[in-house]
């Protein structure tokens, strides 16, 4: 699964993933952890867009509420990241995972230690749109 972003600005990111057949769990929905790794992605996309070039982080904790089974439809399901808090050394970010009439799947929240500056980090920094 390709996990696209759409639109990053400072504290804030949209994704867009398909999920496919592949993602199904043994009861013919897509399986909790596609639904986890696309919202940390979202949530983890949300910080970095307020970190310098180079700086990187990694997820701490993840807190993820399934409110309605994820289909394998072929359908794009776009997640929002929002930050909540961004310091030297922690991160915090909300994410959500929609459909495209806005109905809900899931949400999260996130927490990340960030780590400095390194010279062998070959992170960028996200390019904004608008």
């Amino acid at each position: 699964m390709c996990i696209k972003i759409i639109t990053a600005e400072k504290g804030f990111v949209k994704l867009e993933a398909i999920p496919g057949p592949h993602h199904l769990n043994a009861m013919g929905v897509v399986q909790g952890g596609v639904t986890a790794s696309i919202l940390d992605a979202a949530t983890g996309c949300a910080i970095q867009t307020l970190l310098e070039t180079g700086m990187r982080f990694a997820t701490m904790d993840l807190n993820v509420k399934y409110i309605k089974p994820v289909q394998a439809d072929g359908s794009i399901l776009f997640a929002e990241g929002r930050t909540l808090h961004v310091s030297n050394r922690i991160g915090m970010a909300e994410g959500t995972l929609k459909n495209k009439n806005g109905k809900l799947y899931a949400c999260a929240s996130a927490t990340c230690m960030i780590f400095k500056k390194n010279s062998r980090s070959e992170i960028t920094a996200l390019e904004f749109t608008n």
